[in-house]
C-alpha cells in the first residue's frame, strides 16, 4: 500500500517497535512488508526502513516540529548517569552482508564509545548471511573490550549465530532462537539454501574461535554446524555441562544441526537469561532500570549499509558487464571478420560495376561517333543529292538505335548481377552492424 492521503505527513509521529523502543519523526510510507520512517539525527534527516513485523504501532501526532534524536549534551548525560545505567542499542537485523555491514557496525561502535554507555546491546533478528562479512564483524567486536557487550537474541541463525557467540553475554527473547550455523546462501525467493560443502571446513574453526572469544561452550558451537556430533547434558559441581556422546540427558542427536529455543539456550548454559523486550532486559542482566543512550548507531548502520549496497551493486553490474563482454567477444570477432569480408566484397563489386560502366560507355560512345560521322556525310551531300542524304541519315539512325539496344542487352545481365550482389552485401553489412550494436548495447543493459 503506497503512502496516501490517509497516512499522516506530520513531523511528530511516534513509531513503537515490538522490542519496546520508540522513535519520533515522520512516517514516510507504510506497506505490507516495510515501514519507512524519517528520524532526525543532529542536523541530518535519515529515513530508516523497518520491517513491518518489527512495528507494534504508529501513533500520529499533530505537532509540526520534528523531534530531534541527537546525542544529549554532557550535562544531560550526567543527569542520566545519576538516574541509572544506560544501554546503547545496536541492531543486527536483516541479512549479514546486506542490511548488516562491517562498516555500519564499525561506525556505530565508534559512536557508542563516544557516549560511554554502561553496555552495548546487540539485538539479533537475522537469518545469517555472508561468511566473510561475519568474520570481519567478529574481529571488530573482539576489539571492543572497553564496554560491556551483550547479545539479545530474537533470531540468530547461521552467520548471525556465530556473531552472537562472539559476545560475552547472550540473553534471549521469550520466542528467541539461536543456532543452525551451517553455511547457507539466500535463494531467489529469500529462502535459505545449503551452501557448497567446501565451505564447511572453513566455518568450523570460525565458530569454535567465536565461542572461545565469547567464553561459551565450544561443544554447543560445534553442534550448530556439525550434524554428526552427538551431545548430552550432565551436571558437574551443581552446574549443567554439555558433553560429547551419550553421557547424560540427550541434548542433540546425530543427523541434525543444533538450533536452540530460548529455554533450551538457558538450560544448557549458553544464555544467561530471558527477557520479553530490551526495556526489561536489565533484570536478567542484573542492573537497575536502564535507559537508552540515544545515539546515531542505527542510522549510521543504515547509511553505511545503503552506501555499501550501492557499491556492491556497482561492482556486481561491472562484473556482469565484464562477463557479458567475455561472453560476446567471440561473436564480435566473428562479426568483425565477416564485416571485413563483406566490405571487401562490396569494394570489389563496386569496382567491377565501375569497370563495366566504363566499357559500356566506351561502346556507346563509339556507336554515337559512327552515327555522327555518317550524319556529317549526309549533311555534306544534302545539297547535291537530298534524297540520298535523307536515306543515309535514316539508315544511320536505324543502325545507331539497333547497336545501342544490342549493347544494352549485352551488358544488362552483368550489370544486374553486380547490382544484386552489391545490394546483398549492403543488406548483410547492415545486419552485421545491427547485431554488433545490439551486442555492445547488451553490455550496458541492466541485469
Amino acid at each position: 500500500m503506497a503512502l496516501g492521503a490517509n497516512v499522516p505527513r506530520t513531523l511528530g509521529d511516534t513509531l513503537v517497535l515490538k522490542d519496546g523502543r520508540s522513535f519520533e519523526g515522520r512516517l514516510i510510507d507504510r506497506g505490507d512488508d516495510k515501514v519507512s520512517f524519517e528520524v532526525h539525527v543532529g542536523s541530518s534527516k535519515v529515513v530508516v526502513a523497518f520491517r513491518a513485523s518489527e512495528v507494534a504501532a504508529i501513533k500520529p501526532s499533530t505537532t509540526s516540529t520534528p523531534v530531534v534524536a541527537s546525542a544529549p549534551p554532557a550535562s544531560s548525560r550526567a543527569a542520566e548517569d545519576a538516574k541509572g545505567p544506560r544501554y546503547y542499542y545496536l541492531p543486527i537485523v536483516g541479512e549479514v552482508g546486506k542490511e548488516v555491514r562491517f562498516e555500519g557496525i564499525q561506525a556505530a561502535l565508534a559512536d557508542a564509545n563516544s557516549r560511554n554507555p554502561d553496555a552495548i546491546v546487540l539485538f539479533f533478528d537475522s537469518p545469517g548471511g555472508d561468511i566473510a562479512e561475519m568474520d570481519r564483524i567478529i574481529a571488530l567486536l573482539g576489539k571492543n573490550t572497553r564496554i560491556r557487550t551483550i547479545a539479545f537474541v530474537r533470531k540468530a541463525l547461521s552467520a548471525a549465530a556465530i556473531i552472537a557467540l562472539a559476545c560475552p553475554e547472550i540473553y534471549m527473547t521469550a520466542d528467541g532462537s539461536i543456532g543452525q550455523a551451517a553455511p547457507y546462501r539466500i535463494g531467489p525467493k529469500a529462502a535459505s539454501e545449503p551452501a557448497e560443502e567446501k565451505l564447511q571446513p572453513a566455518v568450523r574453526p570460525m565458530i569454535r574461535a567465536a565461542a572461545e572469544a565469547g567464553g561459551h561452550p565450544v561443544l554447543i558451537a560445534r553442534g550448530m554446524i556439525e550434524p554428526d556430533l552427538e551431545l548430552s547434558l550432565t551436571t558437574h559441581d551443581g552446574k549443567v555441562v554439555v558433553v560429547e556422546g551419550e553421557g547424560g540427558k540427550p541434548f542433540k542427536p546425530k543427523g541434525k544441526v543444533l538450533t536452540l529455543t530460548a529455554q533450551e539456550a538457558l538450560d544448557c548454559g549458553l544464555a544467561k537469561g530471558i527477557a520479553k523486550d530490551i526495556g526489561a532486559l536489565h533484570q536478567p542482566v542484573g542492573v537497575g532500570p536502564w535507559a537508552e543512550a540515544i545515539g546515531a548507531g542505527r542510522y549510521l548502520m543504515v547509511q553505511k549499509a545503503i552506501t555499501a549496497q550501492k557499491e556492491d551493486e556497482r561492482q556486481r553490474r561491472e562484473l556482469a558487464r565484464e562477463a557479458r563482454r567475455q561472453e560476446i567477444a567471440p561473436r564480435l570477432a566473428e562479426i568483425a571478420k565477416a564485416l571485413e569480408k563483406v566490405r571487401a566484397g562490396g569494394r570489389a563489386a563496386e569496382s567491377a560495376r565501375d569497370s563495366l560502366a566504363r566499357q559500356y560507355d566506351a561502346e556507346v560512345e563509339a556507336v554515337h561517333a559512327d552515327y555522327n560521322r555518317v550524319l556529317y556525310q549526309a549533311m555534306a551531300s544534302q545539297t547535291v543529292n537530298p534524297k540520298y542524304a535523307a536515306s543515309l541519315m535514316s539508315s544511320a539512325a536505324e543502325y545507331r538505335n539497333r547497336k545501342l539496344l544490342e549493347i544494352r542487352d549485352r551488358y544488362r545481365p552483368d550489370a544486374v548481377t553486380i547490382e544484386d550482389k552489391i545490394n546483398t552485401l549492403n543488406q548483410e553489412q547492415k545486419r552485421l552492424v545491427k547485431e554488433k550494436s545490439e551486442l555492445e548495447a547488451s553490455v550496458l543493459a541492466p541485469k
